[in-house]
């Protein structure tokens, strides 16, 4: 299952496009969640505020009771992988907390990010259940790496199944072959300079500041780069593959 990132599910030769490729060559299907159409949106680069980013859990809550009682798809095989604003959901979904919003007993077999952020920390968001991968690529500006270099040390102290991989000199939307020049988004609106956490009363604040985190919140910078590398792609494309080849086959 793909959950796309703000610039949408996108066209031929997108991130989403080329890793369906990947699949489908491997012998997954693979599953495209549309969380825009449905929301009248098709691009929220320069106010991810629009739509939460947990918000997108519920997305996925429908999509995998729809994969699950398709009879071509095996239930306890299905995967989910996220990009950038919908790697929140793809990340933290792999959480017991979260885990409980699902309506069957179905659950994600395992959990892949790409370039998601890492900045909030939850309560027990050391409570993963299933195995973790978290690709990033070194040189992104628009979502940091270091947050989810820290979040996957924390996660391996914990005992958890969980790997980290960061590629140098890749960018936000490194796996997006239709990025073949460095694109400044000087609109993009970027957390890279947040640290959040969940208060005890459930609402995520600036831990600076310590007021609740919002679209106005005067951590927020704009001006971010997407940029394609070959190399890199080429490298999370094995190393998706490998991930999942030793899920399923446990």
């Amino acid at each position: 299952m793909l959950l796309h990132g703000a610039f949408g599910v996108g066209g031929y030769n997108g991130s989403v496009s080329e890793w369906s490729r990947v699949f489908n060559e491997a012998g997954y299907a693979a599953f495209i969640v549309d969380s825009w159409s449905g929301r009248g949106l098709q691009n929220i680069a320069a106010d991810i505020s629009r739509v939460g980013t947990m918000s997108r859990m519920y997305d996925l809550v429908g999509a995998l009771d729809v994969l699950a009682k398709n009879p071509l798809i095996d239930p306890s095989k299905i995967a989910v992988m996220g990009f950038s604003h919908g790697g929140h959901a793809a990340l933290y979904s792999s959480l017991e907390r979260f885990g409980k919003l699902f309506s069957s007993d179905v659950r994600f077999a395992a959990h892949v990010s790409l370039y998601t952020g890492c900045n909030i920390t939850f309560h027990g968001d050391e409570a993963v259940t299933k195995p973790v991968l978290m690709l990033h690529g070194a040189a992104d500006d628009w979502v940091l790496a270091a947050p989810c270099r820290e979040y996957a040390s924390r996660l391996t102290k914990a005992g958890k199944n969980v790997r980290y991989i960061e590629y140098p000199d890749a960018h936000h939307n490194f796996d997006s072959p239709d990025v073949a020049q460095v694109v400044k988004v000087a609109q993009g609106l970027t957390p890279r300079k947040c640290r959040l956490a969940e208060s005890d009363g459930g609402v995520v604040i600036n831990v600076e500041t310590k007021q609740p985190f919002g679209p106005s919140d005067p951590c927020l910078e704009r001006g971010v780069t997407i940029h394609y590398n070959e190399a890199a792609m080429k490298k999370a494309h094995g190393d998706v593959l490998a991930f999942l080849k030793n899920v399923f086959e446990q």
